[in-house]
């Protein structure tokens, strides 16, 4: 019976880790392979007249995407950059680290 109960607590104690690091595991895996995927995709249609222009451009959109889709979007509890924009636009311009911060000392399991 004892190993019964043991083994039990051992899956829920593996399911609980597993939930917990899944949303943090799929940002990585969008962060890492599609956003950069479809930004060198997007580039390629630009016209660059030299090749450190164009990779300071993938650079730039890149670090831009991180930060929103890292740090901005599970601050402010959204799914989409579009309600990013509507959230953001309701408040007031001071206000916006202020709730920033108030949202990451609530949620700051999720960065660990």
């Amino acid at each position: 019976m004892e190993a019964l109960i043991y083994d039990l607590d051992l899956n829920n104690l593996k399911n609980a880790t597993i939930s917990s690091y899944l949303s943090t595991g799929m940002t990585l895996v969008v962060n890492v392979m599609i956003i950069p995927g479809l930004i060198d995709l997007v580039v390629a249609f630009e016209d660059f007249k030299t090749k450190s222009s164009r990779q300071i451009a993938i650079l730039n959109r890149n670090f831009i995407f991180m930060i929103i889709n890292s740090i901005m979007l599970p601050l402010t509890s959204v799914v989409t950059i579009e309600d990013f924009i509507t959230e953001v636009g309701k408040s007031e311009l001071i206000m916006i680290p202020y709730e920033l911060s108030l949202q990451l000392s609530k949620s700051y399991i999720y960065f660990l």
